[in-house]
């Protein structure tokens, strides 16, 4: 299996604080979303959301509900994902795409970008995906 990583945040802005890391890497058909601290440490994170490049439409979206939330990373696959994240340590998400829904769709071969904001959600971290 080829795995290929992209690191999207320096050191230094990690450090300092001013966007959260977020590092995409290629596994089999999906993709590991990582935004641990210097690889390894928890992030706050306050938002995340995924939108659908040729639509403009959010497809999944997650808003951090009183203390925000510190997550490692998370999986993104063609198919339905789980829209809630499994592991969350110091508050909790409130999924705001799909509302209602435990699930979301992706599809193989579709455009995404991804965002991540830090704790203040005052600056974000951006990439493009192709699942």
């Amino acid at each position: 299996m080829r795995r290929t990583t992209i690191v999207l945040t320096g050191l230094l802005l990690i450090s300092c604080g001013l966007k959260p890391p977020l590092v995409l890497t290629r596994e089999g058909q999906g993709l590991e979303v990582s935004v641990a601290t210097l690889g390894e440490y928890p992030t706050s994170i306050c938002r995340i959301k995924l939108a659908d490049l040729e639509t403009g439409r959010s497809v999944w979206e997650l808003r951090a509900k009183g203390r925000v939330p510190k997550i490692w990373d998370f999986r993104l696959e063609p198919g339905f994902n789980e829209a809630q994240l499994k592991v969350v340590v110091g508050g909790q998400y409130e999924i705001v795409v799909p509302a209602g829904q435990k699930k979301f769709l992706l599809e193989k071969g579709s455009r995404y970008e991804i965002s991540v904001w830090n704790e203040e959600c005052n600056r974000r971290e951006k990439a493009i995906v192709i699942l």
